[in-house]
């Protein structure tokens, strides 16, 4: 679409708005007014105060999107199944026509859309189990069409008056609304706001974290909230977009919820499938990839996270709308979100992961019926947390694990921060629907918003609470007995890895900080903050990227380049043995990872195939022994971008050909505190892929 415009600032702001409202919700309504049904078309509005002129061209032969209508589908809800009821109406999900909004479970009613040619089929099934069941909407897209009516009037009304800078909760925001209120948070508060581009969607969308704090560099316990994984759940982006106008410029009223603590804040994890049910298709589900030799669309970024992967709950066709994906991570958007939630797991203490819809507060595990161990903790915050929002005027959530209260439904994000991060307290909220299902009216947005904003409040006061206290995962570690031996790593805390590359790291054991990270230099504008992350402290690219200018974050690359003398040491005897080495490896944990550069760019290096495919020779003979599979490829593309490594610095310019970082099995709830009993696995494992490697030297030397 080429778009032309010459506007008045100060007296077209109005048509401005009209005409894009118009044409916005145009493409999809069934209600609201059509701008065209030609394929090329021309739409002018004379302002006649400034005697502006707004324009719109469309090129010549371009198409408007195909949009989805809902004519004619039904919405069925059951009354409460049995056992038997609920396995038999199983059988029939991904059945085509059928659209199961929630999953059938005994003793819980279940909605279901259907096509019309899918209903016959559908009743008679109901009536042969002796289902009982009522119409929630006889023609699914009058509702569709009286919802975009109403954002429409919304639209309007936003249009024709000055921006406060705040949501109203009138409507819900497309995705490059949702953009521009993020530019504006971040232009009006910068004393207090931060935004990160954490990577792009498939289709080139850039997805933005918000960052508030009161004190950047004081490094404080974080609460990470997410919203809109899945396309067509409206409410929850607008939920997340409520509380972070709340927490970023209602600064009298919520000041305790900021005080000591920072905020992360997501509004839509899936923009590419957010930004098409505005467009095309209200009640799209998944993310936007294209799938090799498949007609269907997408995946299910829930079920794409790397725990426990597609093992239940998940579909292997890419026409399902439980597909998890060619692989774990396969989805851009649920990389982007592993890359910035791994590089802050340290702070990290809650995840609040807003879905839609039915009343739960849902803790893991999602891949099995089991509790965690510290179920006793997850359940009493999120009665607190319940308690809030009803005394606010909800409703009361249901509370318990993903499996047991819900379904089963592996790679689910809040199991994988939880299982694989270790953050404490992880959360999947499913907001209320009431007989409307994804549509919710937007005359019940600051309902649901206000109601919800009070369940986060109750959060923070816990986390601040029990960041007061040993967490039982403190604990257990400290039951361990490791006590932070040093057993390698150029990070303090990791595991299992031969003789330290640095010596201060690890040592603060005997009482002080097993999971210290940083070296533990000093530096007199820390304001009390020590040492710097030597892996960010290679000159290659430093600071670039996936590091931090701050001397209190994990990943602060240091006052310069080998400012570190960790990093300067092992940079003299590279280069001073160079022409002799022809393989560097360092060793991290944890994740079971097998990475070559770049880590400052996508790009891969010349040699990768070489780099790719000795590492799969590696990774088969450890698996041979025994071991789990790694995952392998270039360290932006699989993990996440962080420039300044030392194997970025070793290949790129001291000029060794086979630089990788082997990231060491953990996780699983040992982090990294691997037990002593998994050594002597974790070693024999490891000397096979050396034995791969050093049979490839030994090639190359005699070449």
């Amino acid at each position: 679409m080429a778009l032309a415009a010459a506007v008045a600032p100060e007296t077209s702001r109005g048509f401005a708005g009209f005409a894009s409202a118009a044409y916005s919700y145009s493409r999809r309504s069934r209600r609201a007014i059509r701008v065209t049904a030609m394929a090329r078309w021309q739409f002018a509005v004379l302002a006649c105060v400034g005697l502006a002129t707004l324009g719109f061209v469309q090129e010549a032969g371009a198409q408007e999107p195909v949009v989805k209508s809902y004519s004619n589908y039904t919405v069925l809800r059951t009354a409460p199944l049995t056992q038997q009821q609920a396995a038999a109406l199983l059988d029939m999900e991904g059945r085509q026509g059928l659209d199961w909004w929630t999953v059938p479970k005994a003793d819980k009613s279940a909605d279901v859309a259907a096509a019309p040619e899918a209903r016959p089929q559908l009743e008679q099934r109901l009536r042969g189990l002796g289902v009982a069941h009522e119409v929630i909407f006889q023609n699914l897209q009058d509702h569709v069409s009286a919802i975009d009516t109403e954002q429409y009037r919304g639209k309007l009304l936003s249009a024709r008056r000055d921006s406060d800078n705040y949501i109203d909760n009138k409507r819900y925001l497309d995705y490059g609304e949702v953009e521009d209120y993020i530019s504006l948070l971040k232009k009006n508060h910068p004393n207090r706001v931060r935004v990160y581009d954490i990577g792009q969607t498939f289709e080139g969308r850039t997805m933005r974290v918000v960052h508030l704090s009161n004190c950047f560099y004081c490094n404080y316990s974080a609460v990470f909230v997410d919203a809109g994984i899945h396309a067509r759940e409206w409410i929850a982006p607008a939920v997340a977009l409520h509380a972070l106008s709340q927490l970023a410029e209602n600064e009298t009223a919520n000041a305790e919820m900021r005080e000591g603590l920072d905020w992360f804040f997501l509004p839509v994890a899936n923009p590419d499938g957010y930004e098409y049910t505005h467009t095309t298709d209200r009640l799209w589900r998944k993310t936007r990839s294209t799938i090799q030799n498949s007609r269907c669309l997408g995946a299910d970024p829930n079920r794409n996270f790397d725990y426990y992967w597609n093992s239940v709950g998940a579909s292997k066709n890419p026409c399902s709308e439980t597909f998890a994906g060619r692989s774990a991570f396969s989805e851009k958007e649920a990389s982007n979100m592993r890359g910035f939630l791994w590089e802050h797991r340290f702070r990290l203490k809650l995840y609040i992961t807003y879905h839609s819809y039915g009343n739960y507060i849902l803790y893991p595990w999602g891949y099995k019926a089991d509790d965690p161990e510290d179920v006793d903790t997850l359940r009493s915050v999120a009665m607190k947390a319940n308690q809030a929002m009803v005394e606010a005027g909800s409703k009361p959530y249901t509370i318990g694990s993903s499996t047991q209260t819900l379904y089963a439904a592996a790679g689910g994000s809040d199991d994988w921060v939880k299982g694989f991060l270790n953050v404490p307290l992880s959360y999947t909220i499913e907001l209320p629907g009431y007989k409307y299902g994804f549509q919710l009216p937007t005359s019940l947005i600051d309902e649901v918003a206000r109601q919800s904003f009070e369940g986060l409040r109750a959060f923070a006061r816990e986390v601040k609470s029990l960041s007061k206290r040993p967490t039982q995962v403190t604990r257990a570690r400290r039951a361990l007995g490791h006590h932070g031996e040093p057993s390698g790593g150029r990070r303090g805390q990791e595991g299992p890895g031969g003789s330290p590359a640095q010596v201060e790291g690890p040592h603060p054991r005997r009482g002080q900080d097993r999971l210290w990270r940083k070296t533990r230099s000093k530096t007199w504008w820390g304001l009390g903050c020590a040492g710097a992350d030597a892996n960010r402290n290679f000159d290659f690219h430093w600071r670039e990227v996936g590091a931090s200018w701050s001397a209190c974050s994990f990943t602060y690359a240091g006052s310069k380049a080998f400012s570190e003398p960790e990093a300067r040491a092992v940079r003299d005897f590279l280069l001073a043995n160079k022409d002799q080495i022809k393989m560097y490896l360092t060793y991290h944990s944890y994740g079971n990872f097998l990475l070559y550069p770049w880590g400052f760019t996508s790009t891969l290096p010349d040699d990768w195939k070489t780099l790719d495919s000795l590492a799969k020779k590696a990774n088969s003979a450890m698996v041979a022994a025994g071991s789990e599979p790694y995952s392998i490829g270039s360290s932006t593309n699989v993990l996440y971008a962080a420039a300044g490594g030392s194997d970025d610095w070793a290949k790129g310019v001291a000029g060794i050909q086979l630089s990788y970082t082997i990231e060491l099995p953990g996780g699983n709830g040992h982090g990294f505190d691997l037990p002593p009993s998994y050594i002597p696995s974790v070693g024999r494992h490891q000397m096979e892929l050396i034995r791969v490697f050093a049979k490839h030297v030994g090639a190359m030397r005699k070449k």
